[in-house]
């Protein structure tokens, strides 16, 4: 659970220095990974 916290703390961070970045954890479908993969 720690590292999924510490991942969206990460991506507030760096989304607003125009860094494309997104989050990809256990939670999300493939499908969801998938669509994050191809926006990034």
């Amino acid at each position: 659970m720690q590292s999924k916290e510490r991942g969206k703390e990460l991506y507030e961070g760096l989304k607003f220095e125009d860094i494309r970045v997104d989050v990809i954890h256990s939670d999300l479908s493939q499908a969801q990974e998938i669509t994050v993969i191809q926006d990034c």
